[in-house]
């Protein structure tokens, strides 16, 4: 999917106190969090990130995460798809322990995008303070609706996203390393499945190991092995849904080396093996 695709639904959008909670939950569909006061953290994918006022979150549905606060976090929350196909799911917003996932639980399935990887990620970003006026148009919208609400909404996530994009691409020194992490990328995607580590990127691209894992943590706000798990993984979800291959075959076929590390690797970003994974999203095929 590319950025050019993106037509979101706003499904809901309100105003939250968030309590430290013991329970690691997943998101029924896309969300977008914005901390408007307090401190605590956010635990994503096996990262803990710090967050304050004018902190903003972007992520996929079924992105396992965890909040604690001190003592609470004042939040806007945005429930979304990127797109309309959804629309008929107007689900109240709740919140859900991971395992107690259900198949009717699910909104819908992640989406991957080609010319923007970084939404292929859970996003955080702090110093967004000037963003606020931008969620609170899409609360005004949304607890006031009018005529054509719904895409006038969608207009407004719209270049709100496109806004946390610019925002995060000023991580890379104002496009000066965009075309050399370009080409890494490419090859990455290009090659998902054979080695990818910095020595046979090096030697395919002829830049120094460590010039290319510095170069893409900084142009992409994670490390080199991190991306390509993740890669592997959403590739392996993919298959996971649409083929009834053997979990050790689909690990084998998206990189990893054994299917321990690949089911451990799976659990870690998704709090779940592959098997449940299955279960839980095969009827999004």
């Amino acid at each position: 999917m590319l950025v050019s695709d993106i037509n979101p639904f706003v499904r809901t959008a309100f105003k939250m106190t968030i309590a430290s909670n013991s329970h690691t939950l997943s998101s029924r569909d896309c969300r977008l969090f914005f901390i408007i006061g307090g401190s605590g953290t956010v635990l994503v994918n096996n990262t803990e990130y710090p967050l304050s006022a004018g902190t903003v979150m972007l992520w996929q549905s079924g992105t396992i995460y965890r909040f604690t606060s001190s003592p609470s976090l004042d939040a806007a929350v945005v429930c979304f798809d990127y797109t309309f196909d959804n629309s008929g799911y107007l689900l109240p917003y709740s919140i859900i322990p991971a395992e107690n996932l259900t198949p009717t639980d699910i909104v819908s399935r992640q989406l991957d995008f080609t010319d923007a990887p970084e939404l292929n990620s859970p996003m955080i970003l702090a110093n967004c303070g000037d963003m606020l006026s931008a969620v609170e148009d899409i609360l005004d919208e949304t607890l006031s609706p009018s005529r054509y609400s719904a895409e006038k909404n969608s207009s407004l996530l719209k270049a709100l996203i496109i806004d946390i994009l610019r925002r995060r691409s000023t991580f890379t020194e104002f496009g000066k390393i965009d075309n050399h992490t370009s080409a890494i990328l490419k090859h990455i995607k290009a090659n998902y499945d054979g080695d990818l580590s910095s020595t046979a990127l090096s030697a395919a691209l002829n830049y120094h190991p460590y010039y290319i894992n510095r170069m893409f943590n900084t142009a992409n706000g994670i490390s080199l092995h991190h991306y390509v798990i993740n890669l592997r993984i959403t590739h392996a979800e993919h298959l996971l849904i649409s083929t009834d291959m053997l979990v050790s075959d689909i690990s084998y076929k998206v990189g990893f080396k054994t299917p321990i590390n690949f089911t451990n690797c799976f659990k870690k970003k998704n709090g779940m093996s592959p098997g449940t994974y299955r279960k839980l999203f095969s009827h999004l095929k």
